[in-house]
């Protein structure tokens, strides 16, 4: 991260408030009415989370109902306020994208590929909704640059890091978690080491362990 801001220490900034700066501008300028009909769902889920009443059932996954919990536990049963949290985790999944297009390939296909994430129509109508897609997408792309940093600075920190934020992005939608099964392999193939992509397979499952558990005990 450090060698990409070196050459311009202006460029991510202003990335992430170009993207910052749309999101608000479509969230004040949409309101807070007419939300689609899963958001209501997922703000009764998390009111009740956050209320000390439990999660209730195990249809939905936990990771976006518990951070909305935080967000009404601090703010209230606030929609603004989600939206704002929207806001800037649309602003840093641009710029956890220009990062790792940087990584990957140069700077030039880093910050055109995070200009590309900051005026997507869909993430930014997505920014709007009490719903996981904007969390879920912000977690992928953290998740994509960890594995990247992982590959490029082998060890433990990194490995375990990964892992983490893997299994985080798991408890947010399941379906992403063959992905990532994938992603070790590519970790494994980029390291030459078989350690990298176990351990960071390990502490995927740790992450998911709490949870897995907890519906072993409630539902068998």
């Amino acid at each position: 991260m450090k060698d990409i801001l070196s050459k311009d220490k202006y460029a991510l900034p202003a990335l992430f408030a170009f993207a910052l700066a749309l999101r608000l501008a479509y969230v004040f300028h949409s309101g807070r009415e007419n939300l689609s009909p899963d958001a209501y769902v997922w703000m009764d889920t998390a009111w009740s989370i956050a209320s000390g009443n439990g999660f209730g059932g195990s249809w939905r996954p936990p990771g976006f109902a518990f951070f909305l919990a935080g967000i009404f536990y601090a703010a209230g049963k606030s929609v603004l306020a989600v939206q704002l949290a929207n806001c800037l985790l649309g602003a840093l999944t641009a710029v956890f994208t220009a990062l790792t297009g940087t990584k990957l390939f140069n700077r030039r296909t880093g910050l055109i590929s995070g200009a590309l994430v900051s005026f997507y129509p869909y993430l930014l109508a997505y920014t709007r909704d009490p719903i996981s897609e904007t969390f879920l997408t912000f977690l992928l792309s953290a998740a994509i640059l960890r594995i990247v940093i992982a590959a490029r600075q082998p060890g433990l920190g990194n490995y375990a890091f990964a892992g983490i934020v893997i299994g985080l992005t798991g408890l947010t939608k399941s379906t992403t978690l063959p992905f990532f099964l994938l992603a070790c392999g590519w970790l494994w193939w980029q390291t030459g080491s078989f350690r990298s992509g176990l351990i960071t397979g390990l502490f995927v499952l740790l992450a998911i362990a709490p949870w897995t558990l907890r519906n072993s005990i409630f539902y068998g």
